[in-house]
Order: C-alpha cells, then sequence, then structure tokens
C-alpha cells in the first residue's frame, strides 16, 4: 500500500492582490510622512545637543588644563629661583674642568688660559689643584659669576651657565603663561 503525501498549498491563486482601502492608504502615508518629519527633528536635536556636549567638554579641558597649569606655578617658580642656581653653583666648577680638561687634550700648543669673574678664581684655583691641572686662570670682571672664558690658541670655548638659567626660566614660564587673546570661550 502506497500512499501518496499531500500538503495543503497557502499560495493565493488570485492574480490580483488585493489593494489596501484608499482612506486605510491615506492614513498610513500621513503617519508614514509625520514619523519622518519627527525622526528628522530628533536628529536634528540630538546632533545640537552632541555639539553642545563637545564644546563643553572642551570648555572643561581647557579649563582643567589651566588651573592645573596654574597650580604648578610655585613649583616651577622654586625651580627656576632656587634649584637651578644651587644646582648650577654646585657644578659650575666640575664642569669647567671637564671643558678645560677637553681644551688641554685637543691643544696642539701650550696650556690655555682661563678666564673667569674674579668671585670664581679661588675657588677654580683649588678645583685645578686637585685635578693636577697645570692653567693660566686670569680675571675678568666682564664675565657673569657662573660663566668663563678657555682661550686656547686657535680656540675659544665659552661657558655660560647664567644664559643657560635664564633661557630654563623663560621655558618654565611659558609653560604656565595663558594668552586669553587665544582663549575660544571668552
Amino acid at each position: 500500500m502506497t500512499h501518496v503525501l499531500s500538503l495543503e498549498s497557502f499560495d493565493d491563486s488570485e492574480t490580483d492582490p488585493k489593494r489596501p482601502n484608499p482612506d486605510f492608504q491615506s492614513g498610513f502615508e500621513q503617519g508614514f510622512d509625520v514619523a519622518t518629519e519627527r525622526a528628522r527633528d530628533d536628529e536634528t536635536a540630538l546632533k545640537e545637543q552632541l555639539v553642545h556636549a563637545i564644546a563643553d567638554i572642551e570648555f572643561g579641558f581647557e579649563e582643567a588644563r589651566a588651573q592645573l597649569l596654574q597650580s604648578f606655578g610655585p613649583l616651577l617658580s622654586a625651580i627656576s629661583s632656587q634649584l637651578l642656581p644651587a644646582m648650577v653653583a654646585a657644578s659650575f666648577g666640575p664642569a669647567l674642568i671637564d671643558a678645560v680638561k677637553l681644551a688641554v687634550e685637543t691643544s696642539t700648543s701650550g696650556g690655555p688660559t682661563l678666564f673667569v669673574h674674579p668671585i670664581q678664581r679661588r675657588a677654580i684655583e683649588q678645583l685645578c689643584e686637585d685635578q693636577k691641572l697645570t692653567i693660566h686662570i686670569s680675571d675678568d670682571r666682564t664675565l657673569s659669576v657662573n660663566s668663563a672664558w678657555i682661550d686656547c690658541t686657535g680656540k675659544e670655548t665659552f661657558l655660560d651657565a647664567d644664559s643657560l638659567i635664564a633661557q630654563i626660566n623663560d621655558t618654565l614660564s611659558a609653560l604656565t603663561h595663558s594668552d586669553n587673546r587665544i582663549d575660544r570661550h571668552g
């Protein structure tokens, strides 16, 4: 015995599909247009909110940055007015002796002449004695306390720690300087 399998067909055998009622179609189109307009309005409102939120974030960042740099002001001031001069005072002599040694090594003629401020002369003489360097040291009142000339025949070297301190101070003060002309919010 064989059974034939048969399935019910759900195909719509009509050739002309049913069209919606004209009132329904009109109401559907009006509703679709209203919904589309509301979606555009919502999109515009969201874009405006996003722009304002980004502007608020940017303003907050600039404000926080300015406050942070302002709070570093006393630290940077202490570095430039106290720490740097003390470091230069402690390291000027050894740095000068290193430069003199280099000048002596590279010099083909006699030893170099070292020009220093009179206040530094005794300390530099002591450092030269400690390092067993024989060098002619001369006073030069036109030099600042932390500067010196090393004069070898044909080659001169100028060490100026005071100018270095001034440049570092300018750089540190530029960090905390705010130019109100370029502030976007004020």
